[in-house]
Parts: structure tokens; sequence; C-alpha cells
């Protein structure tokens, strides 16, 4: 007779994290998910769902990060962040040598 609390209840297999993470380092390392299904009693349909569960967790926070981009368009915005960040060393630059004019003592006008 089934409990409330048996995880088999309503008729389905509970897994630990630890086999959750196994399964997913398995495929992973390039065994297929047909292979890890069978080696670890796991159907192939939860194997996929664990896979997307993982990659949500781990997909870029905001929309337009390097994880929706292809590697054409990364190259392109690392040169274009390098060019902003040169123009913007430049303009740190000629701010610093204005404040070093404008603190240094007015000369004599009395001589």
């Amino acid at each position: 007779m089934n409990t409330p609390n048996d995880p088999s209840a309503n008729g389905r297999k509970r897994y630990t994290p630890a086999i959750k993470q196994e399964a997913l380092a398995l495929v992973a390392a390039g065994r297929s998910m047909s292979q890890v299904s069978r080696d670890l009693g796991v159907s192939v349909w939860t194997l996929g769902e664990w896979k997307k569960q993982s990659a949500a967790a781990v997909k870029p926070l905001a929309a337009g990060d390097a994880g929706e981009m292809d590697p054409a368009s990364l190259a392109a915005e690392v040169a274009r962040l390098r060019k902003a960040l040169a123009k913007s060393e430049l303009h740190a630059d000629i701010l610093k040598k204005a404040l070093a004019i404008v603190g240094q003592p007015l000369p004599d006008s009395s001589r």
C-alpha cells in the first residue's frame, strides 16, 4: 500500500541529485543518452529533461549574452568592446593630463 510520503505514490521514480549529476556528467563526457539511460536505469526522456533543466540553470541572465551568440557575432562583439575600451582609456588619459595642468600653480605674473 502506498502512503502519501512514499516516493512511488504517484507512480514516478525519484532520483537523487547525485544520480542526476552523474548522468549529466556522463552525457557531457560524450556518452550517448541511450547508453546512459540503460546503464543508470533512467528513461531517455527523463535524461533530456534533466539536460534542459541544467542548461536553463546555466543560461546567461540577459538576452544577447554569449550563450545566444554564434562565434562570428562574439568576435565582432569582442572587437567592438576593445575599440570602446581603447576610446575610454584615451579619454581617461586626456582627463588625467588636463587635471595635472589645472592643478599646477599659476606662474607669477609680477616679474
